[in-house]
């Protein structure tokens, strides 16, 4: 409901991930849902007589709260922000891996088809270990992109060694 909670969809992700670890019932799942529910999200449910009844079914709450508080951002938007990112001052390598994947995150859709989720993944995948390269500034940046690593973790650990070895050279 507010800016440091999390997404609705991680919301009740945990929502659904608990209920059936305690093998509750989708009304089960409502109750717990309204328990967790704070700052925005609580005004919300307050205000909508429809989400306090007995009988609502838990896909239609949880539709309720997706509609009221997905992100209302394109997806272009969230491309161009993935691809503008860039590494700030004395951001390490590791914290800016970090906001990039919650960046990449925002342009992965999903899909039921379990080799077409595969395929999106890995071109994620592929999103990230670009922004990551394009958006390391300095001599790290530089001399990560000269190596194109082709992986991710490889690029994170030659990122490390590198702002390790800079760091050094000025000590």
């Amino acid at each position: 409901g507010d800016s440091n909670s999390a997404p609705v969809t991680e919301f009740f992700e945990s929502i659904t991930e608990a209920a059936e670890m305690g093998r509750l019932s989708a009304k089960d799942k409502v109750r717990l849902a309204r328990l967790k529910l704070r700052g925005a999200a609580r005004m919300f449910y307050v205000s909508q007589p429809e989400l306090r009844a007995d009988d609502i079914s838990y896909a239609d709450f949880r539709a309720a709260f997706v509609n009221r508080f997905k992100d209302k951002h394109t997806d272009q938007y969230h491309y161009a922000r993935l691809q503008n990112a860039s590494q700030e001052k004395n951001e390490s390598p590791e914290v800016f891996l970090d906001r990039l994947r919650k960046l990449c995150q925002q342009t992965i859709r999903s899909s039921d088809n379990p080799l077409e989720q595969g395929i999106i993944n890995q071109e994620a995948d592929k999103r990230l270990l670009a922004a990551f390269l394009n958006g390391l500034i300095g001599a790290v940046g530089k001399q990560c992109r000269m190596h194109m690593p082709d992986n991710i973790d490889k690029a994170l650990n030659m990122a490390i060694v590198a702002t390790n070895a800079e760091k050094e050279e000025k000590a």
